[in-house]
């Protein structure tokens, strides 16, 4: 997988260089490289995107021309100085590192030329790409430039292995959150009877011995003080009684809700105590959890005994 480093400029001088006066905005320098060691990487891909707002004291057509003079005098330039172009295609929709999506991107397939210029394509191939788009706000309208230049060969093994990484990490994301066909994130959050449901799956898998679903009572009813759900079961391997409390229930999260479901069936399903099963089991929720802290905390308390 490929980590990258991001430079930030800001433009706000009154003066600087290469834009038009008084103009305001980012330069962002991205540089993609392999590895976590920078004495030993290689550096895939460097991209360049500049944004500029027009305001009062700067005009579209500052902007435009600003950008037209920069694709024209450096990019175009740079090209035609260095490289020999092979290629020159479009690409519709492209989204940048920092989730920008640019209507058309024109990619040149380029190559340095060697000694005899010889017609071996393979030889320092590498893609420039250059891009706008324009994002229109109520105060302020922002006009983007992307420009980038990287390594043929290298690029697509790295591309290749970041969506594998991606690929993997949503499998994985779909295998721990599913457990008997049902997405657990999918679960209507109030039906309770569904999710309840869940959970007893969940415990079978670790080998617990539950009650039967029959048995469950499961109500909205207002609880007193802080309480956003409550067992009332434990110690009854007969019968599943939880009630919880709908206005605080409607305020928590997703992950907080099953937390807090988790917790309760703690006590009733399984019987255990506070002080019993880990951070789940803990007296009171303590925090807004993350789905990280869910699934380690109920992967203790599921193996717990």
């Amino acid at each position: 997988m490929s980590n990258i480093i991001i430079l930030n400029k800001n433009i706000d001088n009154p003066y600087d260089e290469g834009f038009p006066d008084y103009s305001v905005g980012h330069i962002y320098k991205k540089y993609f490289f392999t590895g976590d060691d920078l004495t030993k990487t290689t550096i895939w891909k460097v991209e360049t995107e500049i944004y500029l707002t027009s305001y009062g004291n700067v005009s579209v057509s500052q902007i435009n021309n600003c950008y037209k003079k920069i694709k024209n005098d450096f990019v175009k330039k740079l090209l035609n100085d260095n490289y020999k172009i092979i290629e020159v295609s479009n690409k519709l929709n492209y989204k940048s590192i920092l989730a920008n999506y640019y209507d058309l991107i024109e990619e040149n397939l380029i190559r340095k030329p060697n000694v005899n210029d010889t017609e071996n394509y393979y030889i320092n191939q590498r893609i420039y790409s250059i891009g706008e788009y324009n994002k229109y706000e109520i105060n302020n309208n922002n006009y983007h430039l992307t420009f980038s230049i990287k390594d043929k060969g290298m690029a697509g093994l790295q591309e290749g292995i970041n969506d594998m990484v991606t690929s993997t990490n949503k499998s994985f994301d779909n295998i721990r959150f599913t457990i008997g066909g049902q997405d657990m994130r999918k679960i209507n959050l109030y039906d309770l009877e569904a999710m309840v449901k869940f959970f007893l799956e969940d415990c079978k898998k670790s080998n617990k011995k539950v009650p039967e679903l029959n048995t469950l009572k499961a109500t909205f009813e207002p609880l007193q003080g802080n309480l956003i759900a409550l067992s009332y079961a434990l110690g009854d391997d007969s019968s599943i009684i939880i009630k919880v409390d709908p206005e605080k229930w409607a305020n928590a999260s997703i992950e907080k809700k099953w937390y807090v479901l988790y917790h309760e069936l703690g006590h009733d399903v399984l019987n255990l105590e506070h002080g019993q099963g880990g951070k789940m089991m803990f007296n009171f929720a303590d925090k807004e959890y993350s789905w990280d802290d869910f699934f380690k905390d109920k992967e203790y308390m599921l193996n717990f005994k």
